[in-house]
């Protein structure tokens, strides 16, 4: 455990199961694994980045330029392999397919910078193992579903 969660009600594990359920119960089951594994992926990426290189950007809220961008490039990557290889391989209905309105560097692009953000942002000080499950499956929703990027064109 991290010396901050000792004292706390909850430890980051309680926090990562309620996002992870919230994800998976709310939202389609292609957008709540993406978001689920920004959460795996990015977040580690950005903390990795941004004790490598932070010391050399910008900071918000104790955060970093050098791991904002750390995850925005892993989620592009994340989102551009789970899209174009495991989703068009192995899925019936995703919420994005290679017929859709928004091609997949686009999508990718946009996965990126919904990892970056959810990742980067304070939200009332909640756990980030909750909001960047539950932000970045609102947001790539809203794009590809509410947003019609999704959509066969």
């Amino acid at each position: 455990m991290r010396n901050h969660e000792v004292e706390a009600k909850f430890n980051g594990v309680a926090y990562y199961l309620a996002g992870c359920i919230i994800a998976l119960v709310l939202f389609p089951k292609d957008i709540a694994s993406l978001s689920i594994i920004y959460l795996s992926w990015c977040d580690p990426t950005a903390s990795i980045c941004g004790r490598l290189w932070g010391q050399y950007t910008p900071k918000y809220n104790n955060k970093s330029l050098a791991g904002s961008l750390g995850a925005a490039v892993v989620g592009m990557l994340v989102t551009y392999g789970f899209y174009g290889y495991m989703i068009a391989h192995d899925y019936d209905h995703p919420s994005w397919s290679p017929q859709a309105r928004a091609p997949l560097g686009l999508v990718a692009l946009f996965g990126g910078t919904v990892a970056a953000f959810a990742e980067a942002i304070d939200l009332f000080g909640w756990d980030d193992n909750l909001t960047i499950p539950v932000l970045s499956a609102v947001l790539m929703w809203m794009a590809l579903v509410l947003g019609g990027l999704g959509l066969v064109a």
